[in-house]
């Protein structure tokens, strides 16, 4: 992973810490999160060198409309939680949600392309 992309992606894991998800959409490269305060976190699948999850914090204007995606998950059971932790690994991104609980978001390669894997994709069985 490049330091640029690196850099980026811990800053803004540390500054979604304590944001509460009003909305959440993915496709097969970009997962966006739309909070309660105007923002939003983009999380990409990208390939410096390896596959690896990007992040960026935008504004919640600028996050893309995912509601159409050919893979689409309903994240609806992550709304409403905080984010109590995001912690980087080297080709993923672990959140934890206040009653969500965890959600890791990783990455891997289909024909030489990078995309994003989540686990879990849905909440668990009680």
């Amino acid at each position: 992973m490049t330091q640029g992309v690196k850099a980026t992606r811990d800053e803004a894991l540390k500054n979604i810490i304590g944001k509460k998800v009003e909305q959440a959409s993915s496709e097969l490269t970009v997962f966006a999160i739309k909070f309660n305060d105007g923002t939003g976190v983009i999380f990409d699948a990208v390939e410096p060198s390896s596959p690896t999850v990007a992040a960026r914090i935008v504004e919640a204007s600028e996050l893309p409309n995912l509601a159409e995606a050919v893979c689409s998950v309903d994240w609806s059971w992550i709304c409403g939680c905080a984010i109590e932790e995001a912690t980087p690994g080297s080709s993923f991104v672990r959140l934890k949600f206040s009653t969500a609980g965890p959600l890791t978001i990783g990455t891997g390669l289909w024909e030489g392309k990078p995309f994003l894997s989540f686990q879990p994709f849905r909440p668990s069985k009680k």
